[in-house]
């Protein structure tokens, strides 16, 4: 699997890190979307980082993306709690989004 994307961008980074939560082995690549490569359209029409390739199967949205690897190694550690609330502190925390508010 290849992660394209660019360290600065907090989807390529929650990308990397739920590969890495699941133990799924990959190569990054990095991308500048400032500067990108001829074929970045191709890969993603919006041209957004990050984009994953794995095999013949492209896919890009950050969101997409840790669905698609929750999916495809679901037999790995689990991204996201079963219980519906801490689900939802979970997303918020891969979002970088304060979980609680400050004292």
């Amino acid at each position: 699997m290849i992660i394209h994307g660019s360290a600065l961008s907090p989807f390529t980074r929650k990308v990397v890190l739920s590969a890495m939560e699941k133990g799924i082995a990959f190569e990054s690549h990095d991308l500048n979307p400032y500067a990108p490569p001829d074929n970045f359209k191709t890969m993603n029409p919006l041209k957004r980082v990050p984009i994953i390739q794995d095999g013949d199967f492209t896919l890009a949205d950050s969101s997409a993306i840790c669905g698609y690897f929750e999916a495809r190694y679901a037999d790995t550690q689990a991204l996201f709690p079963k219980e519906p609330r801490d689900q939802g502190v979970r997303v918020l925390d891969m979002h970088d989004l304060p979980v609680k508010a400050p004292p």
